[in-house]
């Protein structure tokens, strides 16, 4: 077997992949029962994701302006 056939584009193992997604297909009902038990907990992950992401944006683009102030 060639070397070049385990690997995709990306360099990425497709052996990881595979066993990756069977591991999630495997998991998938115990997943669903832990997002309903800890729905809150997830809602609330989900939202400070939502935030942090822009607020990072946001930091990052006044460190920009700074720098840009400067000179």
């Amino acid at each position: 077997m060639n070397m070049h056939n385990k690997y995709n584009k990306n360099g990425f193992p497709y052996l990881v992949t595979l066993i990756a997604i069977v591991i999630l297909s495997f998991f998938k009902s115990s997943i669903v029962s832990f997002i309903f038990c800890n729905y809150e907990f997830i809602s609330f992950i989900v939202s400070f994701i939502a935030l942090g992401g822009p607020i990072s944006c946001l930091v990052l683009y006044l460190k920009s302006n700074k720098k840009r102030a400067k000179r």
